[in-house]
């Protein structure tokens, strides 16, 4: 018959008493001396809940990325007063064609020395191809997918759930588990709506009244802003800036006038589109 050593019977009764004790939160009220005071995080199989996969539009992201890159080969340009008869954006790229083949050379010369770091860049003749390199797809890829994992974040933090489960599975899916939350239909219709942070100008020639009653100009849109008042506003259909360009955000407190204020953190590109 065989015969354990005495200290393994005694390592399997500490560690029983271990969990024994890091579970009793789980079943009852511990007095405060206790060692374990919060109770263990139980998982879906336990607890039950809602078990979720996103997929992120990474295709889109990618689209808006090419679009405000294509916005901005049309600033530098006009900067230099090069004319141009398009600037067509593409899903890995766009194209410049210049009017005056004259100024070609000129135009992918400063093209080049903007995007030299997110595109390769070829020239026939007036029309100038920039394409995008992989590396820089893929992390735009990358942030829309980290973006969208605050986003979730921040939408299940306002269920009031706890100790949620969020991780990144593949290159563009996320993975949500909330245990003990039933309300399936609320999580799916919380969690699925479309955010994006985009920056429009004012159209200040606009007349409200008038874009309410008979549409906005062309070129505009009309947005409302928060409740309860629900201030209408003609925009400029035009994004200027996007969540592409938001390096970092948070809350502050402005203390000029001691209230919260939201404090923006631009990259290179966007920090100069802010400030044209």
């Amino acid at each position: 018959m065989a015969r354990f050593p005495r200290w393994k019977y005694a390592l399997i009764a500490a560690v029983f008493v271990l969990f024994a004790a890091a579970a009793l939160p789980n079943l009852v009220s511990v007095p405060s001396w206790w060692p374990f005071k919060k109770p263990l995080n139980l998982g879906l199989d336990l607890r039950g809940g809602v078990h979720l996969t996103l997929d992120v539009d990474v295709d889109a992201a990618l689209a808006r990325a090419i679009e405000s890159d294509a916005d901005e080969a049309r600033a530098v340009l006009r900067k230099a007063g090069i004319r141009y008869r398009r600037i067509s954006p593409g899903k890995d790229g766009f194209v410049v064609e210049v009017r005056d083949e004259g100024k070609a050379a000129e135009a992918e010369r400063l093209l080049r020395d903007e995007f030299r770091a997110s595109y390769e860049l070829a020239r026939s003749g007036r029309v100038i191809t920039l394409k995008l390199k992989p590396a820089r797809a893929e992390e735009v890829r990358d942030s829309a997918v980290d973006q969208a994992i605050e986003v979730v974040r921040n939408r299940i933090d306002a269920l009031g759930t706890t100790e949620p489960v969020i991780a990144k599975q593949g290159k563009h899916r996320i993975v949500v588990q909330i245990p003990g939350f039933e309300d399936t239909a609320r999580a799916k219709r919380v969690l699925g709506r479309t955010a994006q942070l985009e920056f429009h100008l004012v159209d200040e020639k606009a007349d409200v009244e008038k874009a309410l009653r008979e549409g906005p100009p062309p070129g505009d849109i009309i947005l409302y802003g928060p409740p309860p008042e629900r201030r209408p506003y003609v925009l400029k259909r035009r994004v200027e800036l996007s969540g592409a360009e938001v390096v970092d955000a948070r809350v502050s407190i402005d203390s000029r006038f001691n209230e919260y204020a939201v404090t923006l953190k631009f990259n290179r590109k966007g920090a100069r589109k802010f400030d044209r």
